[in-house]
Order: C-alpha cells, then structure tokens, then sequence
C-alpha cells in the first residue's frame, strides 16, 4: 500500500552507525527514514492484523518521529516538510484504538480479580458483579472492533497514502539539505552531546515540579519529556561518554512507566463510563486511579 515491506514481527530503530553518519544531517536522514519506516510498516500490517501490538507499535513509531523532527530541527528545513494534517484523522483514531487495547489487555483483566474479591459478598452479589463485568467487557469489545475498522477506513484515503508518500520523499531528501550555520560549526557527537545534554536539563526542570503533581498537564508534559529524551537516547546516545547514556535513559524510562500507568487507570475508567458500566465498577476503577496519583 505505502512502501517498505510488512514486518512479521514489530521492528526497532537503531542508532546510525559511525561509517554511514559521520554529519548531523546523514545521522538525520537514517534516523527520520528508519523511524517512517517502521511507522508506515506497521500500517500496513494493521490492515489485516488484530494484534494489539501492531497498533502499539505504531503509536511508537510515530511518536518516534516526531521526536526525532524536534530533535534534529536545527539541522531541518522544517518549512519545506508536507503538512501532517492529513495524518491527524489517523493518527488521532489510532490513539483512540490503543486507548482501547490497553484497557481491554491490560487494565481491566489486572483489576478483575481484585474487584471481584473486594468485601464479603453472597452468591447473588458476586454474580452480579461478574455479570456487570462482562457486560461492560463486552461492550468495550465492540466499540474496539467499530474503532479498527475506522483506522482501516482511514488508511484507505488517498490523502493518508499522498501525504506518507510525500513525506517519505521529503525525508530521502534530508541528508541534502544546507544546514545551519550552528549545524555546521560542530561534528555529530559534539552537537549530539550538546542537544541531548539540553534535553536532559529540560526533563529534569519538569521532573521538579510535576512529577508528583495532581495536575494533568503538569503530568503530561513530563512524560513528553521523558519519551523525548529516551527517544532522543536511542537515536544518538552512543555518542554519549561511557554509562551516562544508559543512566539517562533508565531515570527517563522510569517516570514514564510511572505516569504512564496513571494515565491508562483513569482512561480505563472513563472508557467504562462510556459504556455505562455499573456505577459499583465506576467506583471502584476511580479509586484505583486516584490511588495512583
């Protein structure tokens, strides 16, 4: 449909090796080509799979690239790239698909057991709740079915397979764009060091005050930052001196999943709610999430 070839199984994006990027814009074109790569690979895959981690993988394939456009932007003539708003009916019910996954998958089957112990009960009361359960699994089941086949839908507009093809013409042309005049003042692993050494101090500004915030915006930008920052390490962390690569990106990591677990209890709540799931089921999801902040 697009271009590459379909992955059997999900693919993962390298650091640009020394022989083929020795500039910050060959290191540019590898990273943005193998990150589109998997992103519209993955999509292809998705037309005819119902493997969670296809979508899952393309959320992070996507994620990937836009942090690495911000990551090499200096480098980028960001002006002449083709407008991604194309993407956004796509990219938005992809969200919304995953959203779904998780709390199907993931979420709700760890906290089934959990509800299902909760208090003493009689024969009568535990089967409602196994009843009230279902029903609601049941409807987020459908609801997960309606959103894939929206996301098929979209994959099959003319301007999603335009704007993926425009976009990957753009990014085979990188490596010949005229650089900055910062750009070309510094070789790769100097400006590499410099820009990620940025992005940490960025990261570690918004650790301070919003880590442990009740406020989701404050949450939401310090995980931006964290998968920013543990992107931007994949990508060019190899030129980092010794171990400090691997200890940024685990203090990244690790926020991550912590916020990240937050956020998919209080979606798995709003999800049920709406399906107008039992007001018990309500309740009880709420209490988890609030005891996770």
């Amino acid at each position: 449909m697009f271009d590459r070839h379909t992955p059997a199984v999900p693919l993962t994006v390298g650091p640009p090796t020394r022989s083929k990027a020795n500039t910050v814009q060959a290191a540019a074109a590898l990273v943005l080509g193998e990150t589109l790569t998997q992103f519209t690979s993955h999509l292809t895959t998705l037309r005819g799979s119902d493997d969670p981690e296809v979508v899952h993988q393309a959320r992070v394939a996507w994620r990937r690239f836009k942090s690495h456009l911000r990551l090499f932007e200096p480098a980028l003539k960001l002006k002449s790239m083709p407008s991604l708003t194309p993407l956004q009916p796509l990219l938005k019910g992809l969200g919304a698909l995953r959203d779904l996954d998780v709390a199907l998958t993931e979420m709700l089957p760890q906290c089934r057991s959990t509800y299902m112990d909760g208090g003493l009960q009689t024969r009568a009361a535990l089967a409602r709740r196994r009843r009230d359960w279902w029903q609601m699994s049941q409807a987020l089941q459908r609801l997960a079915e309606e959103q894939r086949s929206l996301v098929r839908s979209e994959l099959q507009q003319a301007t999603i397979v335009a704007t993926l093809l425009a976009l990957t013409a753009w990014v085979d042309g990188v490596s010949e764009v005229s650089p900055s005049v910062d750009v070309q003042k510094f070789p790769l692993q100097r400006w590499a060091r410099q820009r990620l050494a940025d992005w940490r101090t960025r990261f570690k500004k918004s650790l301070k005050s919003g880590r442990d915030s009740t406020n989701p915006d404050q949450q939401h930008r310090v995980r931006i930052l964290a998968k920013r920052l543990r992107y931007g390490l994949d990508a060019l962390g190899f030129l980092l001196p010794g171990q400090r690569s691997q200890r940024w990106r685990q203090q990244a990591a690790e926020v991550q999943t912590q916020l990240g677990g937050k956020r998919d209890l209080q979606q798995a709540h709003t999800l049920a709610a709406s399906v107008a799931a039992d007001d018990a089921i309500l309740q009880f999801l709420q209490g988890l999430a609030d005891q996770s902040s």
